[in-house]
């Protein structure tokens, strides 16, 4: 969609600057946020893959690219993700849980900027992980087949 190319164009067209200047996306992400919150907000979002698996890369770009301006809103987004997750067992929750994890341990900023010592990480990672791991194995054991939901599947091991 446009809010991804448009990321995509800032991201490339921008260098990373002098200490202090702010990242050409600090705008753009200040006029979305509240557009895509809006739309994880909406109970279609949660139970529509399609729609989710959208949000959710436009997400994983932005965590990708400007992970430190993804900080303060890192605990909400989480928690979008889980109670999503919840709803729709959609693989690419458990993607974007490990872009978040890959990123916080290559990207110090973002762990400061969402408020979170290393403890803290470990804790909201452990606990994350625990979370979606125990739902998965109670989806897949009572709800569905393994057979049936291989990609699900996969996307729990990669994770």
């Amino acid at each position: 969609g446009v809010i991804r190319e448009l990321v995509r164009f800032c991201d490339g067209s921008s260098s990373r600057g002098r200490a202090g200047d702010s990242h050409i996306l600090s705008d753009v992400l200040t006029a979305a946020w509240p557009v895509l919150n809006d739309i994880s907000s909406h109970p279609t979002c949660r139970a529509n893959e399609a729609v989710l698996s959208g949000l959710l890369d436009v997400h994983s770009q932005l965590l990708s690219v400007v992970p430190a301006l993804i900080g303060p809103y890192f605990k909400d987004l989480v928690t979008f993700v889980v109670k999503a997750y919840e709803v729709s067992f959609c693989p690419s929750a458990l993607d974007y849980v490990s872009a978040a994890v890959e990123s916080f341990d290559s990207e110090e900023s973002i762990g400061v900027a969402a408020g979170l010592d290393e403890n803290g990480k470990d804790l909201i990672f452990n606990q994350l992980l625990a979370h979606l791991s125990q739902c998965t194995f109670t989806y897949v054991t009572q709800t569905k087949r393994p057979n049936e939901c291989p990609q699900l599947i996969k996307a729990l091991f990669e994770m």
